[in-house]
């Protein structure tokens, strides 16, 4: 890639400065003057051809569907078959609960603070806006150590864009990104409540024989994988003080020193003590013996439906 700034040599030929405009910015690239002063007119055409082409090629990688998800519903990105237990799932495919070409995944990983604070989101339902059908309902609820609040609010759809090039793992599907804005205000009747505000992304994937959108885990096995990642503010609403806060499937966006983990999520040990005990326990710690289990299954539960 061409640098701004930076100038090319080829064989003979000296580039000066020339802008030339593309979707990444600008980049200072030809035309020029060959050193012997030789007619340059075709080489000069060749190189500017060589130089935009990539630019157009980049500028095609990724392709807008804002309008075409209009008429889609996306809801299964965010929520678990409704005809599957989670306890099923696990039970089938193991700790990250992901069945391919269904709209299933794992729940998922979140902070809440500056000590990273463990932070359980659950979705209990997600409804498309039939009157604004790029914004979701959202009805959950949140967890921070044993106090679990309600919430409700909104998922809102601001881009969604598809990749061009098939999916690497599996040509038979079309990969793409929706970005966006939540809200989900908690119960204001419960203890330390608050809302949630900031920006999210989800990843999608099609597949082009059934032409149905599916939540992307093709890459699942991957060391990296993540989706649904959810970044933003907590605001409580009786004293107004602020924290940060950030969940996601897998890993968890910008979560600085808490994963130390290459092939999968792997706790700090020095934030375990905030709310991390079970998961480090269960499939960071030693495994196989009777502490991990126990932990596995502290993991397993369905708090959110525990009755307050």
């Amino acid at each position: 890639m061409v640098c701004e700034g930076q100038k090319i040599y080829l064989n003979l030929v000296y580039l000066d400065k020339l802008e030339v405009p593309n979707p990444y910015g600008l980049y200072t690239c030809t035309l020029g003057h060959n050193l012997k002063n030789r007619p340059m007119r075709k080489i000069n055409v060749l190189i500017l051809i060589l130089i935009l082409l990539p630019l157009r090629l980049m500028s095609q990688d990724r392709v807008s569907v804002l309008k075409e998800f209009k008429n889609i519903d996306l809801s299964c990105l965010w929520i678990y078959d409704s005809t599957e237990s989670i306890q099923d799932l696990i039970t089938q495919n193991g700790k990250d609960v992901i069945v391919y070409g269904k709209c299933v995944h794992s729940e998922p990983l979140g902070f809440i603070g500056e000590n990273y604070q463990r932070l359980y989101i659950h979705f209990d339902n997600v409804k498309q806006d039939k009157k604004k059908p790029l914004e979701y309902y959202v009805f959950g609820k949140s967890k921070v150590d044993i106090n679990i609040c309600s919430f409700e609010g909104k998922l809102k759809i601001s881009e969604a864009y598809k990749n061009n090039i098939l999916d690497v793992y599996d040509t038979d599907f079309i990969t793409g990104t929706i970005k966006g804005e939540f809200e989900f205000y908690e119960n204001k009747n419960q203890i330390a409540s608050g809302l949630f505000k900031g920006e999210f992304y989800s990843n999608w994937c099609k597949n082009i024989k059934t032409n149905i959108i599916e939540y992307n885990a093709l890459d699942a096995v991957s060391d990296r994988f993540c989706n649904n990642g959810f970044t933003g503010i907590w605001t409580s609403y009786k004293t107004n003080s602020k924290k940060k806060c950030s969940w996601g499937d897998s890993r968890i966006p910008d979560s600085g020193d808490l994963d130390t983990g290459e092939g999968e999520f792997y706790v700090n040990e020095k934030y375990i003590k905030f709310g991390w005990d079970s998961y480090y326990k269960a499939w960071n710690g030693k495994q196989d013996t009777q502490e991990s289990l126990d932990s596995r299954s502290i993991e397993y539960q369905q708090w959110w439906n525990t009755k307050k």
